[in-house]
């Protein structure tokens, strides 16, 4: 279980990537092992290590951010590592399992065509998220 959190960067020490400056929106989570040790909170603010925040993209809102969960952003880590643009031909293998489902989706919301690796009977689901095999 992960406590998902958005909002916006209020204050980045020294060591945050300037990609976290204030005002940044941002989203993430941390472990409930994390949160029961008194590591997070459910209050206005909260310090979190970097690591455990992305930024928001411009195209999403802020609920489908705070939905997304550790699945949802290792799909937006590797498609930004990838750096998967429009007109891309993209490959995803597991794309019917949790991290594959949200890779798929976000890959095709870039602009970039899927071909979506998964067993027999899932090929509709993945289809149907648009990817093109």
């Amino acid at each position: 279980m992960k406590w998902i959190s958005q909002g916006k960067s209020r204050l980045a020490g020294p060591a945050v990537p300037s990609s976290l400056e204030p005002e940044t929106p941002i989203f993430g989570s941390i472990s409930f092992a994390a949160f029961i040790r008194g590591q997070g909170t459910l209050a206005e603010y909260a310090i979190v290590p970097a690591e455990l925040v992305a930024v928001k993209p411009t195209w999403m809102s802020h609920a489908e951010a705070a939905g997304l969960d550790s699945m949802g952003q290792t799909a937006m880590k590797m498609i930004k590592k990838a750096k998967v643009k429009a007109s891309d031909r993209v490959l995803i293998n597991g794309a019917s399992g949790g991290t594959g489902t949200l890779a798929v989706q976000i890959a095709i919301a870039l602009g970039a065509e899927v071909v979506g690796i998964r067993s027999g009977p899932n090929a509709e689901i993945v289809k149907g998220f648009g990817a093109i095999e």
